[in-house]
């Protein structure tokens, strides 16, 4: 049963966390370069630079973080140098830092995830009724994907081939966003389904993810990031879905507030340290 009532926050830090994982496991799938260990997950793609992640998947909580990040170095080696670790912080207690220090590792950004319920929420103006009107456009074509992997790095300064597109989108939604014919923006929806595990009731929420939303700097102040917003919370409406979650940098979150996203918890991202 697909259920739109709100529950815990506790519970939609696990559904937001599930699916920025499913889709980095999505886009490494056709790869087959995804890892599980006890205390980690780890994947990565051939020439591209993302989703290259690794991530803890026990309760630091519990586990000592020291211990994770051992086993971490030690499969070092064995995979790409750019490998960003993401750790999701759910308590606000920053003692990790330090053991992420220790373990010659350098935090590289933070973002913070956020969460919108769906239910009873009327649908966003669409993109005709703009000043400077966008026509957005589902990748499902080579050239598609050609042209969303070109604009990509202006916005986020690295690269996502278009090789990893082509073998993705079936499974994946790419957005491009185009002014004038031009390409200005690209976005990604996508959508899982969460488990309610804190009720005897079999309830199951449809998350819709928003990921990779970015504007060319030349196309910035042009109300293009919100119009693509209103967009895909359309097409997550349209497609039944309960929540939609994000994980914005702080450029970012301005714009995710004021349409009502809450806050849940914090992600740092780290890398090895160069000598």
């Amino acid at each position: 049963m697909i259920q739109s009532t709100c529950h815990t926050p506790a519970m939609f830090n696990t559904a937001n966390i599930n699916n920025l994982t499913s889709l980095w496991q999505t886009a490494a799938a056709p790869f087959n370069k995804v890892e599980h260990t006890p205390h980690f997950s780890y994947l990565f793609t051939p020439n591209s630079d993302w989703p290259n992640r690794l991530w803890l998947t026990v309760d630091s909580s519990t586990h000592p973080i020291k211990q994770s990040l051992t086993k971490i170095n030690q499969i070092l080696p064995s995979i790409p140098a750019h490998m960003t670790i993401s750790f999701f912080n759910l308590t606000s207690d920053h003692t990790h830092e330090q053991a992420f220090l220790d373990a010659s590792f350098t935090r590289r950004s933070t973002q913070t995830a956020m969460v919108q319920p769906l239910h009873n929420t009327p649908q966003f103006p669409a993109p005709h009724t703009h000043r400077k009107p966008l026509n957005i456009i589902r990748v499902n074509t080579p050239a598609l994907a050609h042209q969303w992997s070109s604009i990509y790095p202006h916005a986020f300064k690295y690269q996502i081939p278009e090789h990893l597109l082509s073998q993705t989108y079936d499974d994946i939604q790419y957005y491009l966003a185009l002014h004038e014919d031009a390409p200005v923006g690209t976005a990604v929806l996508h959508i899982t389904h969460h488990a309610n595990t804190e009720s005897n009731d079999e309830i199951t929420y449809k998350i819709a993810g928003i990921h990779c939303l970015g504007i060319h700097p030349d196309h910035q102040r042009n109300g293009f990031a919100r119009q693509l917003m209103h967009f895909l919370l359309n097409q997550a409406i349209s497609q039944n879905a309960t929540h939609a979650t994000l994980q914005a940098s702080d450029v970012g979150l301005p714009l995710y507030q004021s349409l009502h996203f809450t806050p849940q918890f914090t992600i740092q991202n780290y890398q090895r340290s160069t000598p």
